[in-house]
């Protein structure tokens, strides 16, 4: 006997356990998550609806046609996805339910993991209404964990790749979009004043008498130019 794939392992256990195993043909995610919320134990992946509606090349072709050969995994991965949402957003419910019953009202935390490949799994709008749908959970503090990690070594490394083959142009367009978040908000800008050099200068002048040489913004390019 060939080896089993580990995939089919639930598949081939159904076969010799149960009497018969019963599927539809799912053509979409969301019709494969309706068939396993409505009990069936298998999906199955028609390579005619495929070849009719689902095909990567977005015609509509006969099932004995050149449709492009990687359009049925395509359509497994999509249901695949569907099914990973699903069973998230169930982990997810099942444990605030169980939560809140023994504290009504509790707040949750949820931490959006960045070991989670997103784009991966979820698709864009899925992804954009995550959080609403975690809060109408429960789940009021929701975080990344290590999104300044990953935010400060991916902007270094466009910094660098753009640098290295513009030199200062590279920089000054850094700069430049500095300068246009200021308006919403945005102080690094300015990073002596952002670190509190202007205090510490204020604090130096005091001590002095006023008569310190050292201090770090003032008469600094910063001061003058900024």
């Amino acid at each position: 006997m060939l080896p089993r794939p580990p995939w089919s392992g639930k598949l081939w256990r159904y076969i010799h356990t149960e009497p018969f195993v019963n599927a539809l043909g799912a053509l979409t995610g969301n019709q494969a998550v309706q068939q396993v919320k409505a009990g069936l134990k298998a999906i199955y992946l028609s390579g005619w609806q495929a070849a009719a509606d689902a095909n990567l090349a977005r015609q509509m072709y006969p099932d004995p046609s050149l449709y492009p050969a990687n359009s049925m995994p395509g359509v497994v991965k999509r249901i695949n996805n569907a099914l990973v949402r699903v069973d998230q957003i169930y982990h997810a419910e099942r444990f605030a339910a169980e939560i809140h019953a023994q504290f009504p009202d509790k707040p949750l935390a949820y931490n959006c993991s960045q070991s989670f490949n997103w784009k991966a799994k979820l698709d864009d709008a899925t992804i954009a209404k995550f959080q609403r749908e975690l809060d109408k959970m429960g789940y009021k503090f929701q975080f990344i964990t290590l999104a300044g990690f990953h935010a400060l070594n991916f902007s270094m490394f466009k910094l660098a790749e753009s640098y290295r083959d513009h030199q200062m142009a590279a920089y000054v367009e850094l700069q430049t979009e500095e300068f246009a978040a200021e308006a919403p908000g945005y102080t690094a800008t300015r990073h002596q004043r952002g670190v509190g050099a202007g205090y510490l200068d204020d604090v130096t002048q005091t001590v002095s008498g006023g008569s310190a040489s050292t201090t770090a913004l003032t008469g600094s390019t910063e001061e003058s130019q900024f």
